[in-house]
């Protein structure tokens, strides 16, 4: 569970099956991936998950065979390192730079650095990276954990940082070995679940249906989840009513 403050309204973030305490209102209630339709204003969030619970060999078999070669590949040849956050400021604050260029050569919308300090503070961020032999930075991923699943939120490639060809295939290598170097740690911490952060449901985009193709490589199964928002208060219905008046103007 997530609580902050904005607006002199309490907004509270619960993901997957929280619930909220009994006996707190706060004035906002903002669901991710609630596991049933129940929520208030509950729209579909489809994310493709994999079974921790397999052991290496079945997990690894699971992979397709370009994931899997590329996996190896990076293990037996490219003297990768990873590295994961120990609350060390400067890692984080690495972290945030580092995807903050990876956004804008993407054309992505940058981080929102006081939402994740908010994630950090209660204690689910989790962030790994992997670097090359020599020391550079090549990939990063950021976590949300909760109880036996943690969910991605965050991936950032140094991909498309250069135009050498080499250094390109690198950086993609790097990238699969992360995750399946993720996967293997967050099965020795006893997570169940590994949750990829979306699955894009539509036919029409062509990025996204790539990014769908790296996700599903690693074997996994679609599940169909729910975000949704809860206006509480009355203070929290007449704020959302201002601010969809003033969007009109």
């Amino acid at each position: 569970m997530l609580l902050w403050k904005s607006h002199g309204l309490n907004i509270v973030e619960l993901w997957f099956d929280e619930r909220l305490p009994a006996g707190f209102s706060p004035d906002i209630i903002r669901y991710h991936q609630a596991l049933t339709p129940s929520v208030e204003g509950a729209s579909d969030f489809f994310t493709l998950v994999t079974d921790l619970s397999q052991d290496e060999a079945a997990l690894m078999a699971r992979l397709q065979k370009e994931s899997r070669y590329e996996v190896r590949r990076a293990q037996e040849k490219d003297a990768l390192v990873m590295k994961v956050w120990d609350g060390d400021n400067a890692f984080l604050d690495a972290f945030v730079d580092f995807y903050q260029d990876f956004a804008v050569q993407k054309g992505l919308m940058k981080l929102d650095r006081h939402h994740l300090n908010r994630i950090h503070l209660a204690g689910r961020l989790d962030i790994s990276r992997a670097e090359s032999e020599g020391g550079e930075p090549l990939v990063y991923h950021a976590y949300y954990k909760h109880a036996d699943r943690v969910r991605l939120l965050h991936s950032a490639s140094s991909f498309r940082s250069s135009n050498d060809a080499g250094f390109r295939a690198l950086a993609g290598r790097a990238n699969r070995w992360l995750h399946w170097q993720d996967f293997l740690r967050f099965k020795a911490e006893g997570r169940a679940w590994y949750d990829w952060g979306g699955w894009y449901e539509g036919k029409e985009d062509p990025d996204r249906l790539r990014i769908n193709q790296f996700k599903e490589s690693f074997g996994g199964e679609v599940l169909q989840t729910y975000n949704g928002e809860a206006l509480i208060s009355l203070k929290a219905r007449m704020f959302a009513r201002m601010a969809r008046l003033l969007g009109r103007r």
